[in-house]
């Protein structure tokens, strides 16, 4: 693979993981909970861990995992790509 297709590639996905921490954010605060819009974005899994907890209703709980799964592997992948750049 070449250079340019790589950092097309990684754009289009941060572009996509921001999208998907918005939603979450989004999500979090639909739910009572507080996230920041411009800051603290790693405190969010722990809002997200929160609302995956037994006291909140089912489809609230799968959301939250959900996220939690879908930010977890993104950022996972932007690292495993911005890898093979170096």
């Amino acid at each position: 693979m070449n250079n340019e297709f790589i950092i097309v590639l990684i754009i289009l996905l941060v572009v996509a993981v921001n999208i998907i921490w918005y939603r979450a954010k989004m999500f979090i605060r639909s739910n009572g909970l507080k996230a920041n819009w411009f800051w603290s974005h790693f405190r969010d899994f722990y809002s997200l861990y929160s609302l995956s907890k037994d006291k909140y209703p089912r489809e609230v709980r799968v959301k939250a995992i959900m996220y939690l799964i879908y930010l977890s592997g993104m950022i996972f992948i932007v690292l495993i790509i911005g890898g093979v750049l170096r």
